[in-house]
């Protein structure tokens, strides 16, 4: 019976505990953050109390991508197109002084929509970073097979 006892592995001992693997798992298929529609590593990070290289084998361990949307809500709207190019090209070519905010996120009202944006300039504020579109909307209409 001693044969089937495990010996001792080689490498550091594992620091993670199976609780902690749970919790992030569970939490990535559960909930949302509190500022944002799916999680990052860093988010998911900090809300479970582990690193984010640790999220982010936990994720790919188990095959989750939180980022991703399994589908494309494809709008009935006529000018969809001319409004994906109308606002591609804001993106492309900004006007002098713009403010665009990237982030996606459903607002019931106005109110809603206006907090939302000061809580997301106040975040940003404490740790911004530059963005460069780079798709064109016919790249993305072509991505996304959108006709």
């Amino acid at each position: 019976m001693d044969g089937l006892c495990d010996e001792p592995r080689p490498g550091a001992p594992r620091k993670i505990t199976d609780e902690q693997v749970e919790a992030v798992v569970v939490a990535t298929l559960e909930r949302a953050p509190a500022d944002a529609t799916h999680w990052s590593t860093r988010t998911m990070a900090e809300h479970a109390g582990v690193g984010k290289d640790t999220v982010a084998r936990i994720w790919r361990a188990r095959n989750l991508r939180p980022w991703r949307v399994d589908t494309f809500k494809l709008s009935n709207d006529p000018q969809f197109i001319d409004k994906v190019r109308d606002i591609v090209g804001l993106y492309l070519d900004p006007p002098e002084k713009a403010l665009v905010l990237l982030r996606r996120g459903v607002h019931k009202n106005l109110q809603t929509l206006e907090r939302d944006i000061r809580d997301w300039i106040r975040r940003w504020n404490d740790n911004p970073r530059p963005f460069t579109w780079t798709k064109t909307a016919d790249e993305i209409r072509t991505t996304r097979r959108i006709s």
